[in-house]
């Protein structure tokens, strides 16, 4: 039945991008709108408009089952959505997922301003409006993503609700996240046991960066600027001169940085972008030499780009595979191009030509959607990673190709 709804929901998706996207729409390169329309066909999958809807994560290949709408992927649709030049279509959508995004916030059984990290698309509420919790953890991260693509849709719509969700998200996070230990700066949320998470992620940090800078632009409260330099100070505080390269955090005293287990790449690219200092365009270097991959699967078409992380662990090297992480080379692939250095924008080309390659003929190719991975490996990472479609590839591989940093309200 899934597959059923799957094929009538693109063709529904794709009639309707054709009745409203305008005829002085200004150009957009194919495999841009052909990855707009893997979003369309996936939110699509479960309802129609008008309904409020979110799209599951995964499509093909081994994930395909795991009907899950993880919130993190959701925030950057949204983002990618409401960016989108001159197509109603598109930030028609965003407005439905934020408000989706809002009534889980309202309707949660906490009632405290959090949302969760992942949720159930083909029942999204119940019919009191209650949604479909899936996964009941609140990561800082995922709170903070969510946050920031409201910030991004009252930015875009100046529709105060959106505004109102995002700061009772930055409240949230103020209020259960703060931390004084060491050199500050937020701890990890809550896991879905309902436990504190003591430790301080970098990668949430420079979230919190993003978002607290948004939440002061459309405030002007100085609250926001001073909470967005204590996020700062942390990830500063992350960085290690010596190599050219952040730290992902500590370990749960707050103050202890972890070495142990790997380096990952997102915090350097996602690091770069939020902090927008050519003082850490070597954090991008650094990438580059450590975690770049070649996957030549198929030699005649090898397929360059970035593992998940850099595995330190001795007994664990050989998870440091060819295996290529697409959704991460999207994500620095935009911090190369943001970066603006002749040598960085021919090494983003690369990697985006890889990533357009895997769109046309990676192992689960619609021609639309971005696979989270080049096959099935580890990447560096804890566990196998799998090829299925992503939609969070797909909204980076968009903003990369727009070069759109959603760590900052874009300019009008």
């Amino acid at each position: 039945m899934k597959h059923a709804l799957k094929i009538l929901a693109a063709a529904v998706s794709m009639s309707l991008a054709v009745l409203t996207t305008p005829a002085v729409a200004a150009p957009e390169e194919e495999t841009v709108s052909n990855a707009y329309l893997h979003l369309d066909g996936a939110m699509d999958e479960w309802a129609s408009p008008p309904a409020l809807r979110l799209p599951s994560s995964y499509h093909g290949g081994p994930l395909d089952s795991w009907d899950n709408s993880v919130t993190y992927d959701n925030a950057l649709v949204i983002i990618a959505y409401a960016n989108r030049k001159d197509n109603a279509d598109s930030l028609d959508r965003a407005k439905t997922m934020g408000d989706a995004l809002l009534q889980m916030q309202a309707k949660d059984p906490i009632g405290d301003g959090r949302v969760r990290n992942a949720y159930g698309p083909e029942h999204l509420f119940d019919a009191n409006g209650v949604p479909n919790i899936q996964t009941w953890g609140s990561a800082s991260g995922n709170q903070t993503w969510a946050g920031m693509a409201l910030a991004h849709l009252a930015h875009v719509t100046k529709d105060a609700k959106y505004r109102d969700g995002a700061l009772r998200i930055g409240e949230w996070l103020l209020r259960e996240t703060s931390d004084t230990r060491g050199t500050g700066g937020f701890t990890a949320g809550y896991g879905s046991d309902g436990k504190k998470l003591e430790w301080n992620s970098t990668e949430h940090n420079i979230d919190m960066v993003g978002l607290f800078g948004m939440l002061h632009q459309l405030t002007n409260d100085d609250k926001w600027s001073n909470a967005c330099e204590q996020a700062r100070g942390f990830v500063k505080s992350m960085w290690d001169e010596k190599e050219g390269r952040f730290h992902i955090g500590t370990e749960s005293d707050g103050v202890t940085i972890n070495r142990d287990e790997y380096v990952p790449e997102d915090v350097q690219s996602w690091g770069y972008l939020a902090l927008r200092s050519e003082s850490y365009a070597r954090a991008l270097d650094w990438a580059v030499a450590n975690v770049e991959t070649t996957d030549n699967t198929n030699p005649a078409q090898p397929i360059v780009g970035v593992r998940f992380a850099l595995r330190t662990n001795p007994e664990q090297l050989s998870r440091n595979d060819d295996t290529v992480w697409l959704e991460g080379t999207a994500h620095m692939a935009l911090a190369l191009r943001v970066s603006g250095t002749e040598e960085h924008k021919q090494k983003a080309s690369a990697y985006l030509d890889s990533i357009h390659k895997e769109q046309l003929h990676g192992p689960n190719a619609d021609g639309k959607g971005i696979q989270a991975n080049s096959k099935e490996g580890f990447s560096g990472g804890d566990d196998v990673n799998y090829t299925s479609l992503h939609t969070g590839a797909t909204a980076w591989y968009i903003m990369a190709k727009q070069e759109l940093n959603p760590f900052h309200l874009a300019a009008k």
